[in-house]
């Protein structure tokens, strides 16, 4: 046995001893519950103050400026005098995203703008601070993460429902702690949607389970497949304070069992393409929109899938439209949504080639407890196939409508780039019949040029 070898096999003994001790680690710690996952909120909250620390702080986007007489539809009461340390508006020029990392520690990203979906953009400020629970306060600090200085623009204190944001100038602002919803949360399926999960059963699903009304994500596929459709979906991520990046809520949906939408508790993160929102190895969200663990959140998609020819030559990619929380990550209502240009983005169920549009939606397992519920999909009614061309006296016209008159099928053609009407197959009946020569065809036509109100027919 060379030295080289004997090196091999004690590096090969030691990775496996440090695997064997991490495991034991992650045990040790999951039954001490230091990585225990909340799946009900109500328990969170009993049990680990943290909870009700961690979310959003800010006013809620609002239709109108604080004035004397404040909107009625302003999501938070406006004095007759707005409060100067605040803002003109009802808009708050600040929003606080405070995130739970475990055992009275916090991250905290102050917004410029306000909160996503209500201000801030990408491009806008964005500070991070470090917070520790002191007794009833939490006190949060700057922070840098690659040992430059710090920004020390703000500074803040978590007390009694608020974030109190110190900014440079030392003017404190007041941001209470709200809970947005997406306003497509509990929306209805319209008049003949497909509806998947409704709480009662999973009955459309393959690998499906129910529990206490809600879909686990046990990496169920939907019986039915589908080519264009439009999706609503409801989910929610479990509180998992101690655990980080990708074992943090993950989950995915995956449109045509190829191409998913993120599904991960990266609440306040900064959206990357493999974060709640985005398109996995594809594309990253317009914005964060993910809101705090155990909170329900939803899915608005719409998915247009690859076009084909008569060859089976693959002639487009697939288009996605996606609203997350009711805003829009990809796409947009005026255009035809983002290219997903490949066949299929990392770990999906289906990594065929592409030869066909149909194909099911996949709820991903990735251990965590993420469930769903309210699935229903909406297809596009098929299109009528246009009819070939037929005869009519002696030339070959394109139909265009067809009534009924008197028991009588009566047609409309499209004869020499002009719209006529005409009686099906019997060219001896007649309301204002005018013998028409095609000159291009050089054949006789019998057409009607008004619409027929009664049959005539000719002795």
């Amino acid at each position: 046995m060379t030295l080289k070898t004997t090196k091999c096999k004690l590096t090969i003994v030691f990775l496996v001893s440090l695997f064997t001790a991490l495991m034991a680690l992650d045990q040790l710690q999951a039954a001490s519950g230091k990585h225990k996952p909340w799946t009900d909120p109500e328990l969170a909250k009993k049990e680990d103050p943290d909870f009700c620390i961690q979310g959003e702080y800010g006013i809620a986007k609002c239709s109108a400026k604080c004035s004397a007489k404040c909107s009625a539809k302003c999501s938070a009461k406006c004095s007759a005098k707005c409060n100067a340390k605040c803002s003109a508006k009802c808009d708050s020029p600040f929003g606080v995203q405070v995130v739970a990392l475990g055992d009275g520690q916090f991250d905290a990203y102050v917004l410029e703008g306000g909160l996503p979906g209500t201000g801030w953009v990408r491009g806008k400020g964005r500070t991070m601070l470090k917070g520790t629970r002191d007794g009833d306060k939490i006190t949060f600090k700057p922070f840098s993460k690659d040992k430059k200085p710090a920004n020390a623009k703000y500074s803040g204190i978590i007390q009694k429902g608020k974030f109190l944001l110190t900014i440079e100038d030392g003017n404190i602002i007041q941001l209470p702690r709200i809970e947005r919803k997406s306003p497509t949360l509990a929306a209805k399926p319209p008049k003949g949607a497909v509806v998947l999960f409704d709480g009662n059963s999973a009955e459309h699903w393959i690998n499906g389970k129910v529990e206490n009304g809600h879909l686990r994500a046990t990496g169920c596929t939907t019986k039915q497949q589908f080519a264009d459709y439009s999706l609503h979906l409801e989910f929610r991520t479990p509180y998992m304070p101690a655990a980080r990046g990708q074992g943090r809520g993950n989950s995915g949906v995956y449109h045509s069992g190829r191409w998913e939408t993120q599904v991960l508790d990266s609440f306040a993160l900064e959206g990357w393409d493999n974060e709640c929102g985005g398109i996995y190895s594809v594309s990253p969200p317009k914005l964060n929109m993910c809101l705090p663990p155990l909170a329900w959140q939803t899915y608005d998609v719409d998915f247009t899938a690859a076009k084909f020819d008569t060859d089976g030559k693959r002639i487009a990619w697939p288009r996605i439209k996606v609203r997350l929380n009711g805003v829009y990550v990809h796409g947009s209502p005026d255009d035809d949504g983002l290219e997903l240009p490949k066949d299929y983005t990392t770990s999906a169920p289906i990594t065929s080639p592409l030869t066909n549009p149909l194909g099911p939606i996949f709820l991903q397992d990735h251990t965590n407890p993420v469930v769903y519920r309210n699935i229903w999909v909406v297809t596009p009614l098929p299109d009528k196939p246009k009819p070939a061309p037929v005869s009519f006296g002696m030339g070959n016209v394109d139909l265009i409508e067809e009534k009924t008159i008197e028991g009588r099928k009566v047609l409309r053609y499209e004869h020499d780039s002009h719209p006529d009407w005409g009686y099906e197959n019997n060219q001896r009946d007649y309301f204002n019949v005018v013998p028409a020569v095609d000159v291009k065809k050089k054949c006789r036509c019998v057409l009607f040029s008004t619409v027929p109100e009664k049959v005539v027919t000719r002795p």
